[in-house]
């Protein structure tokens, strides 16, 4: 049964509850990623709460989950407020993302099967061909599950709860969806190498790691000389 909380508000069961934070969660998340909601702006609770049609509670939660992964900021009396994208913030998360996923991509090297390489292989085709059709959306989708499976690969638990922690290393995702088809080759180019790296059984564990390190490193360098280029960051 809905029963209203103590402001009045109808008070959903804790289930439904965590759904509905969820999905606030990603809605925001994909609109200050696609820069659909700008740096500074205020997130606005009453607002909020209109358009996802639900009470104060859930939203508050959504933003609190969005304050630990680097997104918004939460001033006392004042509101939340979305986070500047700067690429120091940037670079400071890509070097600790390059040392983690390195470590990740050692230990999973160890335990990676042929039915492994050959889903990893898949993803690969699929981000080509999404490359090739300048689909960035679908390009991005890809490269977050390549990452994704070989760090849950690793099978390290602490480390996964590490990176899943981390603030959000798609800070960046905005600028790419204006990336050119040659651009996103070029990253499939880079997580072919990391695949060759996973499947070649004479590469051992620390070699892997080191690949995925200089893709992540090499990320930023490139990322860097895009946002110059087209004037991104001030």
């Amino acid at each position: 049964m809905i029963k209203p909380n103590h402001e009045g508000e109808m008070q959903v069961p804790s289930v439904k509850t965590h759904s509905l934070i969820d999905q606030i969660c990603k809605s925001l998340t994909e609109g200050i990623l696609e820069g659909k909601l700008k740096d500074g702006e205020r997130l606005k609770e009453i607002e909020l709460k209109k358009q996802f049609k639900v009470s104060r509670s859930p939203i508050r939660e959504a933003l609190r989950v969005l304050e630990k992964k680097g997104l918004v900021t939460l001033i006392p009396r004042r509101g939340a407020f979305v986070n500047d994208v700067t690429f120091e913030k940037i670079e400071q998360n890509f070097a600790v993302r390059a040392a983690l996923e390195g470590l990740a991509a050692r230990e999973a090297c160890i335990r990676m099967t042929e039915d492994d390489l050959s889903d990893l292989k898949e993803l690969l085709q699929e981000m080509k061909l999404a490359s090739s059709g300048e689909e960035s959306e679908a390009v991005m989708k890809c490269l977050y599950q390549f990452h994704r499976f070989f760090i849950l690969k690793s099978e390290n638990d602490v480390l996964i709860n590490c990176l899943r922690n981390l603030p959000v290393h798609f800070m960046w995702k905005r600028f790419v969806w204006a990336y050119s088809r040659e651009e996103m080759e070029e990253l499939v180019k880079r997580h072919e190498e990391i695949l060759e790296a996973f499947a070649d059984r004479r590469c051992n564990p620390e070699e892997v790691g080191r690949v995925v390190r200089r893709q992540l490193e090499d990320s930023v360098d490139r990322l860097n000389r895009y946002l110059k280029s087209h004037n991104a960051l001030t």
